[in-house]
């Protein structure tokens, strides 16, 4: 298995910095926040949030791993900085690959895409 590209958000300031400065991105039923890091530093820190109304415990951890899969396999494309992934219940219905898609399109609208940065 392959290291890991993404790691844990564990500060609250991070938190807090991503719901009032965040930039907001979506498509379908995900949805992201998306926070730079001023420093060009290239760690990626990524935290999920899946509400209850998703489905018991192990709905939402099905989710989220296969939410964090798709995660790493688009990290070589992501910008530095927090991401805060939100998606809606809708989302435990679809594919692998339409989910990653609807991240990548999540990830480009809140202009959090390599490509994206100038």
């Amino acid at each position: 298995m392959a290291p890991r590209r993404t790691a844990a958000i564990r500060s609250k300031a991070t938190f807090r910095a991503l719901g009032s400065a965040g930039r907001r991105g979506g498509s379908g039923p995900v949805r992201l926040r998306f926070l730079a890091q001023p420093d060009g530093d290239e760690a990626r820190q990524v935290a999920y949030a899946i509400p209850r109304r998703t489905g018991g415990a192990v709905v939402r951890n099905r989710l989220r791993r296969r939410l964090r899969a798709a995660v790493e396999e688009l990290a070589g494309d992501m910008a530095p900085g927090a991401y805060l992934i939100a998606p809606d219940p809708a989302a435990v219905d679809m594919d692998f690959q339409e989910l990653t898609r609807r991240l990548r399109q999540s990830l480009t609208a809140a202009g959090a895409t390599r490509e994206d940065e100038t």
